[in-house]
């Protein structure tokens, strides 16, 4: 919890520059975690634990999807590169995918930080 901040002679709030910094990084905390909060309130609700399970798994395929796509689609294009000379840049190119897609992630949550 913060603590109140001063006001001044107008009757505005004068918050310090950490305190600010905190405001932010809770804000976008919040995003993040809000889907997995209400995942909880759901199951909890329900009162049932597997379907809170359910639901978990759920969240957890749909942020991994774009990883099991450029996987998946990597892993067909080399079977069906049948030419030895298409091999190398299909490696060169999926490898690019996954890359993209894990630097997505990472430029995403270190907006959090």
């Amino acid at each position: 919890m913060l603590a109140p901040a001063p006001r001044s002679a107008t009757g505005y709030r004068r918050y310090s520059e950490t305190t600010v910094e905190e405001l932010r990084f809770i804000r976008k905390a919040q995003a993040s975690a809000a889907p997995l909060l209400v995942l909880l309130t759901v199951s909890a609700a329900q009162a049932r634990a597997e379907y809170g399970l359910l639901l978990a798994f759920a969240f957890g395929v749909g942020r991994g999807l774009p990883f099991l796509i450029v996987g998946l689609f990597a892993g067909l294009m080399m079977r069906f590169a049948s030419l030895a000379r298409w091999r190398r840049p299909l490696q060169i190119v999926s490898g690019c995918a996954l890359l993209t897609v894990a630097v997505y992630y990472v430029r995403a949550f270190a907006t959090l930080l």
